[in-house]
């Protein structure tokens, strides 16, 4: 039966990568820990490994780590995902063997599909880099996968299968665009409109009082779903000198 030593990424812990073993499929180990309370994100596998004997390689990589380890009772060392593959590297040398995440290469080049879907090509590394977290060797091995595997022509554009689903995209984003800003202008249009409302009705109501009390009519507004709500505080005769009024101004 294979073990296996691993190094996992979380990112709800950036800079920070998972170093344990297991003698079961790493996948199944992978589910396991992020199904426990308190891992608020999945941990995805960044490096596998199949060694003889998991218990001692750990031990040995964590005593070679020790410096780096967040906890002494946790598996967690604060380093990144590329500086933790190259200790195990030098510690396991060639006695071990890499074994390669294929569901991590799987999701990478469907990733880096979509972004050339999106962006129409991939002119350079940095476009991958960033989105995906991936160095730049990686970025690069996959632009010559998607060239490999007729996604990308030559000159790192789409094949023309896959254009057509890019201008179709293009398309859909310009008109959530338009819509968003359709959405704005009427907003922003209503909001003008219950501006101009209050002032009118402020205009229409200044001054208001009782002349035997000489209280003077308190007026306050409220948005009920777009409609404007005039509260009139005062004397009998001040509320309905006020309705009155506000009669008047809504049959204009």
């Amino acid at each position: 039966m294979s073990e296996f030593i691993y190094i996992l990424e979380n990112e709800s812990f950036p800079g920070v990568v998972k170093i344990g073993r297991t003698e079961r499929e790493v996948a199944e180990r992978v589910k396991e820990l992020s199904s426990a309370t308190g891992v608020p994100t999945e941990f995805t596998v960044f490096r596998k490994f199949v060694v003889e004997d998991a218990i001692t390689a750990e031990r040995k990589i964590h005593e070679r780590l020790a410096e780096y380890r967040v906890s002494g009772n946790r598996e967690f060392f604060r380093l990144s995902a590329d500086e933790a593959t190259s200790a195990l590297e030098e510690m396991l040398g060639k006695n071990s063997q890499r074994s390669p995440d294929y569901d991590r290469e799987d999701d990478l080049f469907f990733a880096a599909t979509q972004i050339a879907i999106s962006l129409g090509k991939i002119e350079w590394p940095a476009n991958l880099t960033g989105r995906l977290k991936i160095s730049y060797d990686e970025a690069l091995n996959l632009i010559q996968g998607l060239q490999a595997r007729g996604i990308l022509n030559s000159h790192n554009e789409l094949c023309s299968d896959l254009r057509l689903e890019h201008e179709k995209r293009i398309r859909e984003v310009h008109k959530k665009q338009q819509h968003g800003e359709c959405e704005r202008l009427e907003k922003e249009s209503a909001q003008h409109e219950m501006i101009l409302k209050i002032r009118k009705v402020r205009e229409l109501l200044a001054g208001l009082h009782d002349a035997e009390t000489g209280q003077v009519a308190e007026v306050s507004f409220e948005n009920d779903n777009g409609n404007l709500v005039v509260a009139i505080r005062g004397t009998e005769w001040v509320r309905l000198e006020a309705q009155r009024l506000l009669s008047s101004f809504a049959e204009q």
